[in-house]
Formats: C-alpha cells, structure tokens, sequence
C-alpha cells in the first residue's frame, strides 16, 4: 500500500473499494459454496484436483513487502536472484518477481 500511495493515490481508494465489494460478495456467497462444496463432497464420483504449492512464491513476494519497506536494496536484488535460481517458481513466477523487485528499487531511488 505504501509504494501504490506514492505512485496514485486515487488507485488505492479504488483499491479500498474493490476489497470491499469482494469481502462482501464473499461473505454473502460463502453459504451458497458451502453447500455446493458439501453437496458434491460427498460422492463418490467427485476428484478433487491437486492444487500447487503457490508458498515460494508467495514468500519472495512478501520478502518484496519488507525489504521495500526498510528501504532494504540489496535484499531486493537478493531476493530476485533467487527467484532466478529457484526450481520452485515457474517461467512466469519468476518474471513477476523479478518485475516486482525492480519496481520497488526504482521506487527506493525516486
């Protein structure tokens, strides 16, 4: 949220108000997906699919947050160099790590 403020601070009040139309289309809905859930749970014929392990990627992104908000450079570049080296990410995890550190180092130095 820091780093979208400096850039528009009209995005973020978009933002505030997409999230709160999702929060509340989910709570609303949350019922109607639990019965669907328990409905289709429940038979035999049901697979459930495998979901991938989205954590490494979702940890070089939190690492983003911090090291943007200590003003924290090299973590940056360390944390997209190991993004690059990963067997974890995939072609296009990868990318939107790299993008992300180099957004938020240009924004360090701006």
């Amino acid at each position: 949220m820091k780093r979208e403020m400096q850039r528009d601070k009209g995005a973020v009040q978009d933002r505030k108000q997409m999230f709160g139309r999702e929060t509340r289309n989910y709570l609303l809905d949350e019922d109607k997906i639990n019965k669907y859930r328990e409905y289709f749970g429940n038979k035999p014929e049901t697979v459930f699919r495998e979901e991938k392990d989205e954590s490494a990627y979702l940890k070089a992104l939190n690492g983003i947050d911090k090291c943007f908000v200590n003003e924290d450079a090299n973590g940056l570049i360390e944390i997209a160099k190991n993004a690059k080296a990963s067997n974890e990410l995939s072609g296009w995890e990868k990318q939107m790590v790299a993008l992300e550190c180099r957004s938020a180092v240009m924004d360090l130095f701006v």
